[in-house]
C-alpha cells in the first residue's frame, strides 16, 4: 500500500476518542446510527438520516471520522500508536473519504486485525482488493460498494443489513475471496436510487455458512439480487431463503450442506448446472413468476433429499442427468413451461436423471411436458393428485418436433411403485395426454385406480405401455368418478405379474356403452400383452367369463378394424384360466377367438360360413354341450325324415327272408333306429331289413348324404369330448 499524506498529529476530538479506545483494547461507540426514513407516506421518499437517543437529526450532525484513520489504524502506519491486538472495532460514525485497503498487510506481512464498523456510514466505496485481515464486519452500515476482489478473511465477514448506495448496480465483489468463517449478507439491501444489486462470489471459499437470507428489502421497496458464485466452495450452509433475486449464476459450485431457497423468489432464472450439494436442497414456496426461464439443474449432484412444496416455477426445471441420492418430493407445487424460445412445452426435463429415494409429485400442477426419458427412480413414483396438461404449442425437441404428451418417459426405472390414482386428501389425478411410458420397468405396482385420463387432439391414446414391464399388480379398479376417462390404452407386448381389474370392468366406460353417454369409452391395445396371473378376487369367482368377454371387447385394431385379427390375446387368456381351473371359461375365450377371427373378415365368403357353422354346431371344437346337442339335433332331423319318407311308402322291404316281400312296404319300420344306423356304424340295430326303395333316386341320394353328414358330425363331436377330455386330464 502506498503512503498517503494523513496528518496523524491533527486529529479531530472524534478521531483522538476513536484512537484511544482502539488502542486501549477497547470499542467505541458513539451511540449514533443511520437509516433510510420517511414520514409513512407514499408520496415522501425514503431519505438518509442520523439518529441519535432516538431523535433524528440531520446528517451532518453526527459525529465522523477520515477513512485513513482507520486504515492507518489498522496497518500500524503509525509507530506511536500500539497495535490494535482486538482490531478497530467502531460504531455510529460517519466515515468520509474512501477507505483503501488493497493489498493491505501489516510490517511483518502478517494479516490486518479484524475491521468491525457497525452501524456506520461511508461517503465513498470500500476498496480491500487482496488484502488479509482477521475479520470484517460492516453489518447494519451504509456505503455506496465493496470491492473484496481476492480478499483473505481468517475469520467471519458480516454484512448484516447493509444498505448500498452507489448510483446505478450496487456490488459487492468477492470474487476469489478466501473467508475462513461465516459470511452472511442477510438483510443486505439498497438505497432508493439503486435499481440492482450485484453480488460476485466467482470461485470463492466460505468455510462457514454462507447467508443472503431476507436480503433485498427495504422497507415496502424490494430490489433484486443478481448472484453470481460460479465455481465456489462452501464448507457449510448456503441460505438464499427470504431473498428476491434477479438471477442466480451457480454453476460448478460445491455445497456441503444445505442450500436453502425457501419462499424466495427468482424473477429471471436459475442456473445450478454441475453443482455438487452435499446435503439438502430446499426449494419450498419458490417462486419464479412469468418471464422466468426456471431452473436449470443440469448435471446436479445431490446426496440428500430435493424438498419442493408450494411452490411455483414459471420457465420450466431443466435438470437432464441430475443425480440425487436422496428423493425429490415436489409436492404441492405449479410449474409451467416456457411458451417459446429454447425448452419451450417442458415443464420438467429430466432425461437421463436418477433418484435414489422415491419421486414424490402428489397434487403437482404442471402446464407442459414432464420428461423423465430413461431415468431411474430406487423408491416409489407417486403422481397422485397431480394435473399433467400439455402446452397448446407441444414441447419442442432436439430435432424440431413437437410433443403433445403430459409424461414422456420412455425406458424409465422404477424399483417401486408407481401411483397415479387419488391422493390421501381425495383429490384424483387428472392427465390430459398421453403418459408415454413404453419400454419401462416398474419393480412393484402401477396403480391407475381413481385417476383421470384424456387425450389430446390428433392422438387418441391416454397411456402407451408398450413393451413395459411391471413387476407387481397393475392396478385398475376404476377411473375418476367425477371426469369421464376415455381414449385408448396400449399395452402392446407389456409384461405385468397380476392384472387387477375387477374382472375387466375397472377400465371405465365400455366402448359398447357409448350411445348412451355419447363418450367413446375406454380401448386397449393387447397384442403381446403378458399378465402372470389374474388378481386373487377374481380367480376365487365362479364364472370370469362375462367381465373377461367385455374386456377382450375393447380391443382397439387402429384405423383399419377390417382384415385385422391379434389372436394373442384369446390364446394367453385360455392358457391362463385353463391354469387356475376355469375350464369351461376357457373354451368360451377360444370359442369367442375364432368368431373373432371370423368376423375379422380374414377368410373367403365360404370359410366364413363354415366357421360359423362350426361354431354353432360345436364352439370350435371346445363346447361338449354344444356337440351333444348337435348329435341329438342332427339324429331328430334324420328320424323325422325317415318317418315322413315312410308314409309316403318310399321306405320298401330291401333283403330276402323278411316277412315281407322285397319292395313290399315295411310295416315294423322304427325312424328313430334307422337314423341311428345311419348315423353311427354300428351293427343293425333296428332289427329290420328296410330302406329307402333305390327306385326313388332323389330320396336315395339324400339317404346317402344323411349317413355321410352323420359320419362328419360324429367325428366332429368325438374330435370336441376327445379334446376337452385331454385339457382335463392334463390339469
Amino acid at each position: 500500500m502506498a503512503k498517503s499524506e494523513f496528518d496523524f498529529k491533527h486529529l479531530s476530538p472524534t478521531e483522538q476518542s476513536v484512537v484511544e479506545s482502539v488502542c486501549g483494547g477497547l470499542a467505541f461507540s458513539s451511540g449514533w446510527w443511520f437509516e433510510f426514513n420517511s414520514d409513512g407516506s407514499d408520496e415522501d421518499p425514503l431519505e438518509l438520516a442520523a439518529f441519535h437517543a432516538d431523535n433524528k437529526k440531520p446528517l451532518e450532525e453526527a459525529p465522523s471520522i477520515r477513512a485513513e484513520l482507520l486504515r492507518h489504524l489498522l496497518t500500524g502506519l503509525v509507530d506511536e500508536w500500539p497495535r490494535p491486538v482486538q482490531g478497530v472495532q467502531v460504531s455510529g460514525l460517519r466515515i468520509t473519504g474512501p477507505l483503501s485497503l488493497e493489498y493491505g498487510r501489516r510490517k511483518d506481512g502478517g494479516p490486518l486485525p479484524a475491521l468491525i464498523c457497525n452501524h456506520c456510514h461511508f461517503s465513498d466505496r470500500i476498496k480491500i482488493e487482496h488484502a488479509h485481515l482477521e475479520g470484517l464486519d460492516f453489518s447494519n452500515s451504509i456505503f455506496p460498494s465493496l470491492d473484496a476482489e481476492l480478499v483473505k478473511v481468517s475469520g467471519a465477514v458480516g454484512l448484516w443489513n447493509v444498505v448500498l448506495t452507489s448510483a446505478g448496480p450496487a456490488l459487492v465483489n468477492l470474487a476469489w475471496a478466501d473467508v475462513g468463517g461465516l459470511l452472511s449478507a442477510s438483510g443486505l439491501s439498497a438505497g432508493p436510487e439503486v435499481e440492482e444489486i450485484k453480488i460476485y462470489l466467482f470461485q470463492a471459499k466460505v468455510r462457514g455458512v454462507c447467508s443472503f437470507h431476507k436480503a433485498g428489502h427495504l422497507t415496502s421497496r424490494t430490489i433484486p439480487l443478481n448472484l453470481s458464485i460460479f465455481e465456489s466452495k462452501f464448507a457449510s450452509d448456503l441460505d438464499l431463503s427470504h431473498t428476491v433475486f434477479g438471477t442466480i449464476s451457480a454453476q460448478n459450485v460445491e455445497i456441503a450442506s444445505t442450500l436453502s431457497l425457501t419462499d424466495s423468489r427468482i424473477e429471471s432464472g436459475a442456473n445450478f448446472s454441475s453443482a455438487q450439494l452435499h446435503g439438502i436442497l430446499q426449494a419450498s414456496r419458490l417462486d419464479c413468476p412469468a418471464g422466468s426461464n426456471g431452473l436449470t439443474l443440469d448435471e446436479l449432484q445431490l446426496d440428500g433429499v430435493w424438498l419442493m412444496h408450494d411452490a411455483t416455477i414459471h420457465g420450466g426445471i431443466k435438470m437432464v442427468g441430475v443425480r440425487c441420492k436422496g428423493g425429490w418430493e415436489i409436492q404441492g407445487t405449479r410449474i409451467f413451461a416456457k411458451s417459446e424460445g429454447e425448452g419451450r412445452g417442458w415443464a420438467i426435463a429430466a432425461r437421463e436423471a436418477r433418484f435414489g429415494g422415491s419421486v414424490q409429485m402428489r397434487k403437482l400442477h404442471a402446464q407442459g411436458l414432464i420428461g423423465l426419458a430413461r431415468a431411474h427412480i430406487d423408491g416409489n413414483f407417486d403422481l397422485r393428485g397431480a394435473i399433467l396438461t400439455p402446452t397448446d404449442t407441444g414441447a419442442e425437441t432436439s430435432d424440431g418436433q413437437s410433443l403433445f404428451d403430459c409424461l414422456f418417459a420412455p425406458a424409465l426405472g422404477v424399483a417401486g411403485d408407481m401411483r397415479l390414482g387419488t391422493s390421501p386428501s381425495g383429490q384424483s389425478g387428472q392427465f390430459d395426454g398421453v403418459l408415454i411410458l413404453d419400454g419401462s420397468t416398474i419393480e412393484g405396482d402401477l396403480e391407475l385406480s381413481g385417476a383421470s385420463l384424456l387425450p389430446r387432439p390428433g392422438d387418441e391414446r391416454i397411456m402407451s405401455l408398450r413393451n413395459a414391464r411391471v413387476g407387481g399388480h397393475l392396478a385398475v379398479c376404476g377411473f375418476a368418478p367425477d371426469r369421464m376417462t376415455e381414449g385408448i390404452v396400449d399395452l402392446t407386448g407389456a409384461v405385468v405379474g397380476v392384472l387387477d381389474d375387477r374382472n375387466g370392468e375397472g377400465w371405465g366406460q365400455h366402448p359398447q356403452d357409448r350411445a348412451e353417454t355419447k363418450s367413446p369409452g375406454v380401448r386397449l391395445r393387447l397384442n403381446g400383452f403378458v399378465y402372470h396371473r389374474l388378481h386373487e378376487e377374481e380367480g376365487r369367482a365362479a364364472s370370469l367369463w362375462p367381465g373377461r368377454r367385455r374386456w377382450l371387447d375393447r380391443q382397439d385394431y387402429g384405423v383399419e378394424t377390417r382384415h385385422i385379427f391379434y389372436p394373442q390375446p384369446y390364446d394367453y387368456l385360455t392358457k391362463l384360466l385353463r391354469a387356475d381351473g376355469h375350464e369351461q371359461d376357457a373354451r368360451r375365450v377360444a370359442i369367442a377367438k375364432r368368431a373373432k377371427r371370423r368376423h375379422a373378415g380374414e377368410a373367403s365368403f365360404f370359410d366364413w360360413l363354415l366357421s360359423l357353422l362350426y361354431q354353432i354346431t360345436f364352439g370350435y371344437g371346445c363346447s361338449p354341450v354344444r356337440a351333444t346337442g348337435t348329435l341329438l339335433a342332427y339324429w331328430v332331423i334324420g328320424s323325422l325324415w325317415l318317418s315322413y319318407a315312410n308314409r309316403l311308402g318310399v321306405i320298401t322291404v330291401a333283403k330276402d327272408g323278411a316277412r315281407e316281400r322285397v319292395g313290399a312296404a315295411c310295416l315294423d319300420f322304427s325312424p328313430g333306429l334307422h337314423a341311428l344306423e345311419l348315423m353311427v356304424p354300428l351293427p343293425n340295430v333296428s332289427g329290420g331289413a328296410c330302406a329307402v326303395d333305390s327306385a326313388a333316386v332323389a330320396w336315395k341320394v339324400a339317404e346317402v348324404a344323411y349317413a355321410l353328414g352323420g359320419a362328419i358330425v360324429l367325428a366332429l363331436a368325438l374330435i370336441t369330448f376327445s379334446g376337452v377330455a385331454r385339457h382335463e386330464l392334463n390339469r
